[in-house]
């Protein structure tokens, strides 16, 4: 069950504003409820944090989840600081709130991403002389290291449903992100290959065709079990496949499975890891532009052997 602010309730799978024992209907979708749920108790004056954070996260170009993710963690900042214009915010404040609510580190780096574009926004417009979200930490944390081994990989497949095992398979030789894999369409499906253009960098390219492409998209296709829609990936209904019904596949798979913490996001660095080592050109595969970027997804997938220091002799 949800863990709901005050006035927001959960009934017959809607969310409800409820004030003076009246009830209103906000939406059946979590996060649209508690966007207008902010909306509702923000206040409304020009300049503060509410008013900032919506226009904040309205002018920045994001992809679309990243977007809703933004959304989300901006309309639990504002019930967070609805009572602050950007001149009474401190760092302190975003410090304290994190610490009080025990947020993840991910979740953490989230919150503060949207505080700083709020607060930008305030600079901008000269309610402030300098961004305070600029020091406050970043939480990205260290790099990820998890190499998924074949192995691995075989297990999770074993244990998965068949649409879960075509969608895996089309990432792994593909190299591309798991969201970018389900919103592909029939008409991507080109002479020359898989046409992809993806969301969070709008990188595009065209995967050749070889055997294994061929096999795993003709598998992709066989998993239709009602109305075909315009996505390889679909529901009965025809409908392109929900993410969060994907991961609850994968997390069921894994832990059948046995092999802990591995994210779906291991698949496409197993990708550019395997393909480097086998001279093919990971970065381009991957839709990298920087090497910066592309080395954060390359795993040792090797223990190296090392020499040790020759001992001090007499």
């Amino acid at each position: 069950m949800r863990k709901l602010p005050a006035r927001l309730h959960e009934k017959h799978g809607g969310y409800y504003y409820v004030y003076l024992n009246k009830w209103r209907l906000l939406s059946r979708d979590y996060a649209e409820a508690l966007r207008l749920y902010a909306d509702l108790i923000a206040p409304k004056r020009a300049g503060s944090i509410p008013d900032l954070i919506t226009r904040g996260i309205e002018r920045k170009e994001l992809a679309a989840n990243t977007a809703k993710a933004y959304r989300i963690a901006g309309a639990k900042l504002k019930i967070a600081f609805e009572a602050f214009d950007a001149d009474d915010f401190r760092p302190t404040h975003f410090y304290q709130w994190i610490t009080k609510k025990q947020i993840t580190d991910n979740m953490a780096q989230l919150y503060r991403s949207v505080m700083v574009c709020a607060m930008q926004l305030a600079v901008e417009e000269g309610l402030i002389d300098s961004n305070p979200m600029r020091e406050v930490k970043n939480w990205n944390g260290g790099k990820r290291d998890r190499y998924l081994t074949d192995a691995e990989y075989l297990a999770i497949r074993d244990k998965s449903n068949p649409t879960l095992k075509a969608i895996i398979a089309l990432s792994l030789q593909t190299g591309q992100r798991i969201g970018d894999v389900l919103k592909l369409r029939y008409s991507d499906l080109t002479d020359d290959g898989v046409y992809v253009e993806q969301e969070k960098t709008k990188a595009k390219m065209c995967i050749a065709w070889t055997p294994d492409l061929r096999e795993a998209v003709a598998t992709a296709k066989a998993t239709h079990t009602s109305i075909k829609g315009l996505t390889l990936f679909s529901t009965r209904q025809g409908k392109p496949l929900p993410y969060s019904t994907v991961r609850g596949w994968w997390l069921k798979a894994t832990a059948m499975a046995g092999v802990p913490d591995c994210h779906m996001h291991d698949i496409r660095a197993k990708t550019g890891t395997d393909a480097k080592k086998q001279g093919l050109d990971s970065m381009a595969l991957l839709g990298h532009k920087s090497e910066s970027s592309h080395l954060r997804y390359q795993r040792n997938k090797e223990t190296p052997l090392v020499q040790p220091l020759p001992m001090v002799k007499p």
